[in-house]
């Protein structure tokens, strides 16, 4: 027997019996080692005398060791239920969307016998109900476009190849492309008995009585002698309605926060998450010195709790007008936690000082649309004031983008939404895998315009500063102002030809007005002033594509207002051309700031000769993080395969 391998012209699908694709490409050479090994597994159970493996030239790449799975099919019902709920045919009709199933490859391993997967009474699998106690023990953990749902597995249909959850992801009418089990998308299933194979894991049987925990030990491990930690109790310190308290020098680790019986559909915020240590209602809170570590739900928050129906149903006590303000987390550090580092207040969060952080090793190239630090203040009625992002260290962070091809958002600093009157100073942003400075929309008022003032920005992948969509509700009038921008020093070393593109000004770039930007003045779409930009290369003065604007809009179906990715509808401009025909950065320059030595791994952004003009007040970006005492953490092995971009040739 001989099976044929190709990664030009093979396909995992095929039978791998054809030394090249048929004439209807529907059979042929497969693709990958991996999937030859899996051939040869097969084929040996028939007990063929001999068996070949021919790999034409080419280059195979071996995949991540613990690597993801994939959603082979989104599961569609032909008729409405309280899961299946979203219809996809003509004019609202079925069939319908399905949030708490999806079909898996047959290749994965998935498995009905699994010896702690027991099925529920009157399942849809048509199974015998299995033990009570040990109903929904395996979970599975979904990667959405810009979150992650951690469900409940129920059973495991092996004919359909599809497995059923005890619970819905979250069910969204509007964002079909984002939430669901959407094929291609990643996922992984945890607390399966049946892989308790290698030292360091363990496992808690629930069958038994009492419970049996076994665990594998390590080389040096003797759980006999050794601490051994279980955690009991889902939060470590609660609090309400507390006042004038300083907690100095603690530290706070192991939590028991567990997933609920129906799983945990992931929210904005994750609100029904418990955090070890919860603030609510209370003023004048000082944490100084904190390391909070080992947390399985997430680290701090400080919380107004309003009303039930509204606030965490985990709050102690709700009233009528809450007061969270005055409370101050200084010189800790937060690692090694679940959902959340640190949460504060919820959407509209006023009067808050996010200042020197040190905040790097994002996202890891597991999720999308990350703000390294994030702030949303605002919506179509409300514009929270007082809120400043100043003196932080943001670098290295790395969005899905490694691993999926529409993986996005691996942002330095995010106004999210409708965010507006955000001041933003003194910050050093580099190598983030998306934007330097990100808004989505922006805010929904008039002089309500973010600052940006006197920060350095640095080797973003995607672009320096950017707006994803300025309408609201896609009116086409001119949209309100987005960003002041100025006295800043911008520094890159890409350009549109790289890939993926990038552009000093990303995002969308058409200003309002029907048919023509040059109705409204560019400068009250964004306002740019005094900054300083260089591209390594030392050509950015005599790039034609510097900057680029979208002159003409189309109105959808529905009336909106699209900015458009194509940049054929795009009109590009030099440096100089963006000046005078735009009124942009005046007084902005394009000259070497003369860092001592900006590179990888050395990241000194020092300026030898003091500021280099445009306004801009040097300041030590030195001082960020926790810095008496210093701690080091130790490194925490990854949950999840992880993918990071290269720092010395990806940014």
């Amino acid at each position: 027997m001989t099976i044929y391998v190709s990664s030009v012209s093979g396909n995992d699908k095929w039978s791998g019996l054809l030394p090249q694709p048929n004439a209807a490409h529907t059979d042929g050479p497969l693709a990958t080692f991996d999937r030859a090994r899996r051939a040869v597994q097969a084929a040996k159970k028939n007990s063929p005398s001999a068996i070949t493996v021919q790999f034409r030239n080419g280059v195979y790449q071996l995949p991540a060791l613990g690597t993801y799975y994939r959603v082979a099919k989104t599961v569609y019902s032909p008729t409405k239920n309280a899961t299946c709920a979203v219809p996809v045919g003509p004019n609202g009709s079925g069939p319908y969307e399905c949030f708490d199933r999806f079909d898996y490859d047959p290749n994965d391993p998935i498995a009905d016998t699994w010896k702690n997967l027991e099925p529920a009474p009157q399942n849809p699998c048509g199974q015998p109900a299995g033990n009570p106690a040990l109903r929904g023990d395996v979970e599975l953990l979904l990667f959405e476009q810009f979150s992650t749902t951690k469900l409940r597995i129920n059973c495991v249909d092996p004919v359909k190849h599809r497995v059923y959850l005890t619970g819905a992801t979250p069910i969204s009418q509007n964002h079909a492309s984002e939430e669901g089990f959407i094929q291609g998308n990643r996922y992984l299933v945890e607390n399966v008995q049946n892989a308790l194979t290698e030292p360091g894991q363990w496992f808690l049987d629930r069958a038994t009585t009492p419970w049996t925990l076994t665990y594998l030990t390590q080389s040096g491990e003797n759980p006999n002698v050794d601490e051994v930690v279980v955690p009991q109790i889902p939060q470590l310190v609660t609090a309400h309605d507390l006042q004038s308290v300083t907690f100095r020098g603690l530290t706070f680790e192991y939590d028991n926060y567990t997933v609920p019986a129906a799983g945990h559909p992931s929210s904005e915020m994750e609100m029904d998450v418990t955090l070890a240590l919860s603030f609510q209602n209370s003023q004048h809170i000082t944490l100084d010195g904190l390391v909070v570590r080992h947390a399985s739900g997430g680290g701090i928050d400080f919380i107004s709790c309003l009303k039930a129906s509204v606030s965490p149903a985990w709050c102690q006590v709700f009233e009528a007008n809450p007061v969270t303000a005055g409370n101050v987390i200084e010189n800790s550090a937060v690692y090694d936690v679940g959902a959340l580092g640190i949460r504060i207040g919820d959407q509209g969060a006023a009067n808050n000082t996010i200042s020197f952080n040190h905040v790097y090793n994002l996202l890891q190239g597991i999720m999308n649309d990350g703000g390294s630090i994030r702030i949303e203040a605002g919506n179509q009625a409300f514009t929270a004031s007082g809120n400043k992002i100043l003196n932080n260290k943001i670098h290295d962070t790395s969005d899905a983008s490694a691993i999926d091809a529409n993986g996005y958002g691996g942002d330095g600093i995010y106004m999210d939404n409708q965010t507006g009157l955000v001041d933003v100073e003194n910050n050093l942003v580099y190598r983030v895998s998306g934007n330097a400075i990100e808004a989505p929309q922006g805010p929904a008022r008039k002089n309500e315009a973010n600052t940006i003032k006197n920060n350095i920005l640095a080797f973003a992948r995607q672009a320096l500063v950017s707006v994803n969509k300025p309408y609201q509700s896609g009116a086409p009038y001119i949209p309100n102002q987005v960003f002041v921008v100025t006295n800043n020093l911008m520094v890159f070393d890409r350009s549109r030809a790289s890939n993926p593109p990038f552009d000093a000004l990303g995002g969308c770039t058409y200003s309002g007005g029907v048919g023509n930007s040059a109705a409204f003045p560019y400068t009250a779409f964004q306002l740019f002033e005094s900054n300083l930009y260089w591209r390594t290369d030392a050509q950015f003065a005599t790039d034609d594509q510097a900057f680029h604007v979208q002159p003409n809009v189309s109105p959808t179906q529905t009336g909106n207002y699209p900015c458009s990715r194509d940049s054929s509808q795009w009109l590009f401009y030099s440096f100089a051309d963006w000046q005078t025909i735009f009124g942009e950065d005046a007084q902005s320059v394009v000259r070497d700031p003369q860092f001592v030595n900006p590179v990888y791994p050395v990241d000194d952004f020092t300026l030898q000769a003091g500021s280099p003009g445009v306004g801009f007040v040097p300041f030590n970006p030195k001082l960020a993080g926790r810095t008496a005492p210093v701690l080091r953490p130790p490194a925490v092995a990854p949950t999840f395969p992880t993918a990071l971009f290269d720092p010395r040739t990806d940014f």
